[in-house]
């Protein structure tokens, strides 16, 4: 995925430091089970790809930081790539890392 706008870099620290030198704390706290897009206020792109895009988000109750990836369905059926989908997603769910939120 090619970096779009800011980037990310991972410190030895539990912090995340952006390309403009701004920094987020890790996140081990996982969201409320029931949360909606209006929950969040979207800030900025942190990368693009064929499917969609990554965005740095906030969730309006904490002021916690995410990155939420939004996907086109759309594409994903044209160009029949639904079991890829399907793949990341099973593995997003059983990857267990600080930096990754439990689905």
């Amino acid at each position: 995925m090619a970096a779009s706008g800011s980037s990310l870099t991972a410190s030895s620290s539990s912090t995340l430091t952006t390309s403009s030198g701004g920094t987020i704390v890790r996140e081990s706290e996982p969201l409320p089970e029931k949360c909606s897009l209006t929950d969040f206020t979207v800030l900025d792109v942190l990368g693009t790809g064929t499917f969609g895009k990554v965005r740095l988000c906030m969730f309006k109750p904490t002021g916690r930081y995410y990155c939420m990836k939004i996907l086109s369905k759309e594409k994903i059926i044209r160009l029949k790539q639904e079991e890829h989908i399907l793949n990341e997603k099973s593995v997003l769910q059983s990857a267990r890392n600080p930096f990754i939120i439990r689905l």
